[in-house]
């Protein structure tokens, strides 16, 4: 069987949203005629977007209301400025790389009908408790093209809006991705890459055996923006084993997917080695890695590395080719009669392939080995510390009592043994944690909190008052009272500097000072530069007077205490501060307008604690609504930049239905 070339949602999208322009489709907002009619300021004449970079279409995109190069809604996904704003910030986009359509589709695929909607992904991938109206009303949310289901298959947006996507056409292409991602899974393939082969487009051709056709990224020997595939996954890896983090001292995220973050934990080492700083992984900058890794490649508990749980899980089962290991039982589980005491894991692809294999089990801390053996097929060793690490379920065992052993050396082979035998259970690695007084612990947790190694500050840049040439800048030269306010207000609204610091209010113009500022300057959509010029002083100004999502006066104010009051009831180490609550109910809220909610009755920790589900309606009830956000990133986000992205958002969908009003007007009319 071949699976289908192209993507029936996209299909749909190109007759109700771009049309026969499909990649290259835009509209430059709306405008008063002298009747002081809202009109659409429609195309005037063909744009190759691939011709330009993602920076110069998104700063085209926050030109003024007036200006005629201004561009609004664009592409065949008819994107908004907020929505590619946010678009890059959460997958890492890079402002040099082109808008091609590849690209395009990466945001689709990854960001549109994932983050921003995530009632579509869910249903397509099978989640408990999705339902094909919930995705139906993410579609029509999004793109006014699509019949909402609540409304008789009308648009969802009012005025003359029409829905020329029918609620069978939706539901069909809907069901046509469910089974194609359920086929795929049946057949081996890794959820991740089900996904991709689903949402994928012409603009990303599949081949007969559902593998996209595309060139290796190290087919050239270097690595670079825009890559991706499982080169820049061992890349991501090494970097973060190496303890060089992105511009804002985060850990990369090993997705395999070269972007900013990547790119500036690259230039990290290549600053760090005195190599020539190009953000490009070439042969250099590859050997420097490789040779800096040894000593970070087995990490302790608060060593150097600062090790995830996911990197410990890919020490002990190392990917296998393109398949690698993945989580399928959490710490502290209800399994009926008892509650699950580790975490279980074993390779993408379930009881079949490498998992029947009994694939190597290695080590995951070096230590000594106190016991080997008995029904369970244990093996347990203890750290330094002083705590139990122990793996059960093996079939074999390759090491004795009393031995010292590495992070990472082979210890035995997977397997399912219990008190029946050695297939007793499914193939899996069970792995329990315990501290020096035989207590549990939740492996997750322990491997996840251990606090991140970063690469040290250069020692002319250890704090504000070590001005460096080209850290920041005013044209109107400020002076140091000038300078304290503005370390203040920066303060005040959470802006900190690359480490996450509170700046020192002492009137000198520095580089974590510098940094902050940048921070600020992006989350404005304003040019990064680090120049306190007149855009970014009336952006200041403006920030002084409005109201926070806190204040009482905002309009979504309710909204925040709703999320506040979902946030207090997880457990009390969700955050470290209250201050960190507080930003992550503003950062919930932004996340829910974004998807079309309008309140929250409640919010939920993820499965793994990564993750938070803001939620409206009754979690057992199948047409409830939620989305999902990274509870790190909302933990840090400023209050002040989520009130930002809500005024934005609110902005922009008036707006874009007042064009879609008008462009409705237009063709009732002709």
């Amino acid at each position: 069987m071949e699976f289908q070339m192209s993507n029936p949602l996209l299909e749909l999208m190109r007759q109700g949203e771009s049309g026969a322009a499909g990649y290259n489709a835009y509209n430059r907002g709306t405008y008063t005629a002298a009747d002081g009619e809202q009109r659409i300021r429609g195309s005037n004449g063909s744009i190759d977007f691939s011709a330009f970079t993602l920076g110069q279409l998104q700063d085209m995109q926050h030109l003024g209301r007036q200006d005629p190069d201004r561009i609004f809604a664009v592409g065949k996904y008819q994107i908004i400025p907020s929505t590619m704003d946010r678009a890059v910030e959460v997958l890492g986009l890079d402002r040099s790389q082109r808008f091609t359509p590849e690209l395009q589709d990466r945001i689709f695929s990854e960001f549109l009908i994932v983050g921003k909607r995530p009632a579509i992904h869910d249903y397509i991938v099978g989640t408990p408790g999705a339902s094909r109206e919930a995705a139906q009303r993410g579609l029509a949310m999004e793109w006014a093209s699509f019949g909402h289901p609540d409304k008789g298959g009308r648009s969802y947006y009012g005025g003359a809006n029409h829905a020329s996507i029918t609620l069978d056409q939706s539901a069909q292409a809907l069901e046509q991705m469910r089974a194609g991602y359920r086929e795929r899974i049946e057949r081996g393939v890794a959820p991740t890459e089900a996904w991709k082969q689903v949402t994928a487009s012409d603009a990303a051709a599949v081949d007969r055996n559902g593998r996209g056709v595309v060139a290796a990224a190290m087919a050239d020997g270097v690595l670079r923006m825009g890559e991706r595939g499982d080169e820049v996954r061992s890349l991501q890896r090494s970097l973060n084993q190496a303890g060089h983090t992105d511009g804002r001292g985060r850990r990369l995220a090993e997705d395999g997917v070269f972007g900013r973050s990547t790119r500036e934990s690259v230039e990290s080492l290549q600053r760090a080695m005195e190599l020539k700083v190009d953000g490009v992984a070439g042969s250099r900058t590859l050997e420097s890695l490789r040779a800096a890794v040894p000593s970070a490649a087995s990490p302790e508990p608060g060593g150097a590395g600062g090790r995830s749980f996911e990197d410990t899980m890919r020490i002990m089962l190392p990917p296998q080719g393109a398949v690698a290991p993945h989580v399928t039982g959490h710490f502290a589980e209800d399994r009926g009669n008892r509650t699950h005491g580790g975490v279980d894991f074993n390779y993408v692809g379930g009881q079949n392939g490498v998992n029947l294999r009994h694939p190597t089990i290695h080590s995951p801390v070096s230590g000594e080995v106190t016991f080997v053996g008995g029904s369970f097929g244990t093996i347990k060793i203890r750290d330094a510390e002083g705590n139990s690490h122990e793996l059960l379920h093996t079939n074999t065992q390759s090491v004795r009592v009393g031995q010292q052993v590495s992070a990472g050396d082979a210890i035995g082979t997977m397997g399912g043994r219990g008190p029946g035998g050695a297939d007793d259970y499914a193939q899996h690695v069970h792995y329990q944690l315990k501290d020096g007084n035989g207590r549990l612990m939740n492996p997750q947790e322990y491997w996840n909190l251990q606090p991140a190694h970063s690469s040290p500050r250069p020692a002319d840049s250890s704090g504000d008052g070590a001005r460096t040439t080209g850290s920041v800048s005013s044209r109107h030269g400020p002076g140091p009272e000038d300078t304290r306010q503005l370390q203040q207000a920066l303060n005040q609204y959470g802006y900190r500097d690359a480490a996450g610091r509170a700046l020192q209010a002492d009137g000198q113009l520095g580089d974590r000072t510098g940094e902050a500022i940048r921070a600020y300057q992006q989350a404005h959509g304003l040019k990064a530069d680090g120049v306190v010029g007149p855009q970014t002083l009336e952006a200041l100004s403006r920030s002084q007077q409005t109201p926070l999502l806190s204040d009482a006066r905002h309009p979504d104010h309710g909204m925040f205490q709703q999320a506040v009051r979902g946030l207090e009831q997880l457990d009390n180490s969700a955050f470290r501060s209250r201050q960190e609550l507080e930003n992550a109910a503003a950062a919930t809220v932004f996340e829910a307008k974004a998807s079309g909610l309008t309140r929250i009755d409640s919010v939920v920790a993820s499965t793994n604690g990564t993750g938070l589900f803001a939620v409206q309606g009754r979690m057992e009830d199948p047409s409830h609504s939620r989305v999902h956000l990274d509870k790190a990133q909302a933990a840090h986000q400023p209050i002040e930049k989520s009130t930002v992205q809500v005024q934005q958002d609110t902005m922009d969908a008036s707006r874009l239905q007042q064009e879609r009003e008008q462009q409705q007007r237009r063709v009732m009319v002709a």
